[in-house]
């Protein structure tokens, strides 16, 4: 864990109330995003962009449940509005966060996966 999700940490405990399993469900996915983005190396919070976020939003949650997506994106908000409270960013990175879809029906049906959006069926 490196010098700054530790401080997070203690924002998230001291500041924001959060209890330690809230704290530890967030962290990894903090941590997740950071590693992806620095790899192991040194984490400048002044060189994320919004194109950062969206892409390892997308890319994550496709592998992931809807409850386990709105966690992730709700632990980066956090982490974003931490770095802007204490002057790690200048930019509000919290607002690029894409959202997670919470309709019902935001997956295609599986019976209709076997149909082209042109109404044309495959046959395997």
């Amino acid at each position: 864990m490196t010098a700054l999700e530790q401080r997070y940490s203690s924002y998230l405990r001291m500041e924001r109330g959060l209890t330690a399993a809230a704290v530890a469900g967030y962290l990894p996915l903090v941590h997740r995003f950071l590693v992806e983005r620095f790899g192991g190396g040194h984490v400048c919070p002044r060189d994320l962009t919004p194109r950062d976020i969206s892409r390892f939003v997308l890319r994550q949650a496709r592998s992931m449940s809807r409850n386990r997506a709105k966690l992730m994106v709700t632990a980066l908000r956090s982490f974003f509005r931490f770095l802007m409270q204490h002057g790690e960013i200048d930019a509000n990175l919290a607002a690029s966060v894409p959202a997670v879809a919470n309709w019902r029906l935001s997956r295609v049906p599986k019976y209709l996966a076997g149909f082209h959006q042109d109404g044309t069926t495959r046959f395997s």
